[in-house]
């Protein structure tokens, strides 16, 4: 083949290499266009669901701790708000149903997660005051007036609490964006099956790690380290001592 001959070939190649390359780039824009579409849409649903059902457990909670509170005020009786009690724990309940059919995008299950919860345990505090007032109503001596202020005020509290709680988890859709949701799906790894992850590392790795370190590290590093870690970190955890009025529950 002469060079003319190369020429004329060269002249018939490249431009189709041109055009498969430009077509690839084309798709591969393509691709990630849709996908930011969908992620678009994916977030601003979740963001306008966990509004609207945040804006509702809101007004409800916010109702009836109105209420509870001038009950522990002496301004109202346990009889004047029994069936705001029920109400409103029909409506906590069907909230957390609510919250249990939202379809999050990627990472924000865990918005999710917490909506339930607090839900769930705004309905265990209503619940709560509503064995508090049951006492007060049948209990008109007073013999267990001082079990039912409790009942009634730890109710209140985890009320409160469970309040603050929604409205930090409604901040956090309302912050979502897609650009996050996106770059967080771009980034994750492609998963790995059960055999080709076990193949390379399960085999060779199983030998030179748990022999050679089991000898020299078990001896020396059970005697320091055992004593002194042990004494400070069990006394504070802070962490546990904030809210002792939901083990309670």
């Amino acid at each position: 083949m002469d060079f003319k001959q190369l020429v004329q070939l060269a002249s018939i190649i490249l431009p189709i290499i041109a055009f498969l390359a430009l077509a690839i780039a084309f798709a591969v824009i393509l691709q990630r266009a849709g996908r930011l579409l969908a992620a678009t849409r994916d977030v601003e649903r979740f963001r306008r669901q966990v509004g609207d059902l945040g804006q509702r457990i809101e007004t409800s909670l916010g109702e009836i701790s109105h209420r509870v509170d001038s009950l522990r005020r002496g301004q109202l009786d346990a009889t004047a708000i029994s069936d705001d009690l029920t109400a409103s724990l029909d409506a906590v309940s069907r909230y957390a149903d609510e919250a249990r059919q939202l379809q999050p995008p990627l990472d924000a299950t865990r918005i999710r997660s917490g909506l339930i919860s607090e839900l769930e345990r705004a309905a265990r505090a209503i619940a709560m005051i509503e064995h508090g007032c049951a006492i007060q109503i049948s209990a008109r001596a007073g013999a267990r007036e001082l079990e039912a202020q409790t009942a009634i005020k730890r109710g209140y509290l985890n009320v409160l609490h469970a309040r603050e709680a929604i409205h930090r988890h409604r901040l956090e859709a309302a912050a979502l964006t897609p650009t996050d949701q996106l770059r967080r799906s771009l980034s994750r790894p492609p998963a790995t099956t059960a055999g080709s992850s076990s193949g390379p590392t399960g085999g060779p790795a199983a030998g030179p790690t748990t022999g050679p370190p089991a000898g020299p590290t078990v001896g020396p590093s059970a005697g320091p380290t055992a004593g002194p870690t042990a004494g400070p970190t069990a006394g504070p955890s802070p962490t546990h001592a904030d809210p002792p009025l939901d083990h309670r529950m």
